[in-house]
Protein backbone atom coordinates (compact mmCIF):
# COMPACT_ATOMS: atom_id res chain seq x y z
CA UNK A 1 0.00 0.00 0.00
CA UNK A 2 3.31 1.99 -0.55
CA UNK A 3 3.58 2.95 3.44
CA UNK A 4 7.09 1.16 3.23
CA UNK A 5 6.01 -1.24 5.30
CA UNK A 6 5.55 -5.19 4.06
CA UNK A 7 1.87 -6.21 3.25
CA UNK A 8 2.06 -10.29 3.06
CA UNK A 9 5.15 -13.00 3.19
CA UNK A 10 5.13 -15.41 0.48
CA UNK A 11 6.83 -18.27 0.93
CA UNK A 12 8.72 -19.46 -1.97
CA UNK A 13 6.91 -23.34 -2.38
CA UNK A 14 6.35 -23.19 -5.89
CA UNK A 15 2.70 -22.81 -5.56
CA UNK A 16 0.43 -20.30 -5.47
CA UNK A 17 -1.72 -19.92 -2.11
CA UNK A 18 -5.42 -19.02 -3.48
CA UNK A 19 -6.23 -17.44 -0.13
CA UNK A 20 -2.88 -15.35 0.03
CA UNK A 21 -3.43 -14.31 -3.81
CA UNK A 22 -6.66 -13.49 -3.16
CA UNK A 23 -5.75 -11.59 -0.22
CA UNK A 24 -3.08 -9.97 -2.16
CA UNK A 25 -5.61 -8.90 -5.18
CA UNK A 26 -7.60 -7.37 -2.55
CA UNK A 27 -4.88 -4.72 -1.94
CA UNK A 28 -4.28 -4.32 -5.46
CA UNK A 29 -8.20 -3.63 -6.53
CA UNK A 30 -8.36 -1.01 -3.31
CA UNK A 31 -4.79 0.35 -4.83
CA UNK A 32 -6.61 1.54 -8.00
CA UNK A 33 -8.81 3.99 -6.25
CA UNK A 34 -12.03 2.96 -7.94
CA UNK A 35 -15.28 4.43 -7.23
CA UNK A 36 -16.65 3.19 -3.38
CA UNK A 37 -19.29 1.17 -4.87
CA UNK A 38 -17.28 -0.95 -7.60
CA UNK A 39 -14.74 -1.57 -5.19
CA UNK A 40 -17.07 -2.74 -2.53
CA UNK A 41 -18.58 -5.26 -5.36
CA UNK A 42 -14.87 -6.44 -6.26
CA UNK A 43 -14.24 -6.38 -3.04
CA UNK A 44 -17.06 -8.66 -2.40
CA UNK A 45 -16.45 -11.26 -4.90
CA UNK A 46 -13.14 -11.82 -3.44
CA UNK A 47 -14.39 -12.30 -0.35
CA UNK A 48 -16.95 -14.50 -1.38
CA UNK A 49 -14.22 -16.43 -3.53
CA UNK A 50 -12.14 -16.87 -0.57
CA UNK A 51 -14.98 -18.59 1.64
CA UNK A 52 -15.37 -21.15 -1.31
CA UNK A 53 -11.63 -21.95 -1.26
CA UNK A 54 -11.24 -22.16 2.60
CA UNK A 55 -14.37 -24.25 2.82
CA UNK A 56 -13.14 -26.51 -0.52
CA UNK A 57 -15.12 -24.95 -2.97
CA UNK A 58 -13.16 -25.01 -5.62
CA UNK A 59 -15.25 -25.07 -8.58
CA UNK A 60 -17.79 -22.58 -7.25
CA UNK A 61 -14.71 -20.12 -6.55
CA UNK A 62 -13.31 -20.40 -9.94
CA UNK A 63 -16.45 -20.02 -11.36
CA UNK A 64 -17.31 -16.79 -8.94
CA UNK A 65 -13.49 -15.63 -10.77
CA UNK A 66 -14.48 -16.16 -14.10
CA UNK A 67 -17.54 -13.75 -13.76
CA UNK A 68 -15.24 -11.43 -11.60
CA UNK A 69 -12.95 -11.42 -15.22
CA UNK A 70 -15.80 -11.58 -17.71
CA UNK A 71 -17.13 -7.95 -16.00
CA UNK A 72 -13.39 -6.20 -16.20
CA UNK A 73 -13.36 -7.82 -19.43
CA UNK A 74 -17.22 -6.42 -20.82
CA UNK A 75 -15.59 -3.36 -19.57
CA UNK A 76 -18.70 -3.16 -17.63
CA UNK A 77 -16.84 -0.97 -14.89
CA UNK A 78 -14.81 0.84 -17.92
CA UNK A 79 -17.97 2.98 -18.94
CA UNK A 80 -17.10 4.71 -15.42
CA UNK A 81 -14.02 5.42 -16.72
CA UNK A 82 -12.01 4.71 -13.80
CA UNK A 83 -10.75 1.13 -14.96
CA UNK A 84 -7.89 1.85 -17.55
CA UNK A 85 -7.56 -0.83 -19.82
CA UNK A 86 -4.29 -1.15 -18.64
CA UNK A 87 -5.52 -2.05 -14.71
CA UNK A 88 -8.16 -4.37 -16.75
CA UNK A 89 -5.55 -6.64 -18.08
CA UNK A 90 -3.47 -6.50 -14.57
CA UNK A 91 -6.25 -7.62 -12.96
CA UNK A 92 -7.33 -10.16 -15.75
CA UNK A 93 -3.73 -11.41 -15.82
CA UNK A 94 -3.49 -12.05 -11.99
CA UNK A 95 -6.65 -13.78 -12.06
CA UNK A 96 -5.73 -16.01 -14.59
CA UNK A 97 -2.95 -17.20 -12.87
CA UNK A 98 -4.93 -17.82 -9.64
CA UNK A 99 -7.22 -19.87 -11.66
CA UNK A 100 -4.74 -21.59 -13.14
CA UNK A 101 -3.53 -22.56 -10.02
CA UNK A 102 -7.01 -23.59 -7.63
CA UNK A 103 -7.45 -26.79 -10.39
Amino acid sequence: DGNGTDDFSVPSTGQIDPVLFLQILKQTVVSIQLPSDIEKTLLQKIDKAISFITKDKKEKAILLIKQFVAKLEEKEWGKIKTLTQEQSNILVEMIGSLVDNIK
